[in-house]
């Protein structure tokens, strides 16, 4: 009976979820005056994989790249902008728990000069999470990203083929609603 609850209680939180981020996507690709510039590309709501755990430093073989959820290793990074390459492994046990991971890849795509520091400076300005002290977001360099950037949030990519800090920070609070564990550190 209890179970069965739980379960009714979490399918509601997932639906009332889901309900913002259409909400979201839907207002903004239906703009109430004419932009000036063109909208920022809206995330999209991918199928996701079973989270489980699987031993440290088992590499594990995505159906999707770059992977937005699925198994995992029982460790997370902590939020902040990382110079080398933050393993899907690692990264996805951050989206499960609400994170939003945004991984920009240098080796594909023309990087503007600043991109790093403008990504540090975006880091840096995001609101402070409400059960934290900190923003619940990792920033990581990849390879064979589709975009220059990619933004991730449990089940959801927004693809960026230019640094767009307004896209990334219309993002971020949506990105990890429907997280299994989003309240977890």
């Amino acid at each position: 009976m209890l179970k069965h609850k739980l379960l009714r209680h979490h399918n509601l939180l997932f639906g009332f979820a889901l309900g913002i981020v259409l909400a979201q996507t839907a207002c903004q690709s239906q703009p109430t005056s004419t932009p000036t510039a063109p909208l920022a590309p809206t995330a999209q709501l991918l199928p996701t994989m079973a989270a489980s755990h699987v031993p440290m430093g088992e590499t594990v073989t995505y159906d999707q790249f770059p992977p937005n959820s699925g198994v995992h290793w029982p460790q997370w990074v902590n939020a902040g902008l990382y110079a080398e390459t933050v393993r899907p492994e690692l990264y996805i046990h951050n989206l499960e728990h609400g994170y939003h991971v945004v991984l920009f890849d240098c080796t594909t795509h023309e990087c503007p000069e600043n991109l790093r520091t403008e990504l540090q400076t975006w880091y840096q300005s995001l609101p402070k999470t409400a059960n934290f002290d900190y923003a619940k977001v990792v920033v990581s360099p990849a390879e064979r990203l589709p975009t220059l950037l990619v933004a991730l949030g449990w089940g959801q990519q927004l693809n960026l083929t230019t640094l767009d800090i307004e896209a990334l920070t219309a993002f971020y609070p949506v990105a990890g609603k429907i997280a299994p564990e989003s309240v977890a550190p």
